[in-house]
């Protein structure tokens, strides 16, 4: 069974495709460690079976609704209060539908920004 609720961050018009609950969950958690790209994916790696060109495509989408970010300076991945929330989201999903992480597509709506 699939959880059809939508994780909401404004009331938008651009919305990302469906992302696996898992993947966001893992990458999420693992970006609270503050971790290089090639750490991270070793990390991912150990977890799941996930290609780097997989890992990229879910890192380019959380990284684009703000959900996490980048320090170049330090060059590591951070969790963003939007990705915490998320976090949240998906723990209360699993508890109150009594499913696993697996189980969940997410889909992430953000405000269109208009170019003048």
């Amino acid at each position: 069974m699939r959880s059809r609720t939508s994780f909401t961050r404004n009331s938008n018009i651009i919305k990302s495709t469906k992302l696996q609950g898992d993947i966001v969950e893992n990458v999420l958690l693992i970006c609270k460690k503050e971790l290089a790209i090639d750490d991270l994916s070793s990390e991912i790696q150990s977890k799941m079976q996930l290609s780097y060109k997989h890992l990229k495509k879910y890192m380019v989408h959380l990284i684009d609704y703000e959900l996490i970010t980048y320090n170049g300076q330090r060059k590591v991945f951070l969790i963003e209060d939007e990705g915490l929330e998320l976090l949240d989201w998906i723990n209360r999903e699993k508890d109150e539908e009594m499913i696993d992480s697996e189980d969940i597509l997410i889909t992430i709506e953000k405000e269109s920004q208009k170019l003048i």
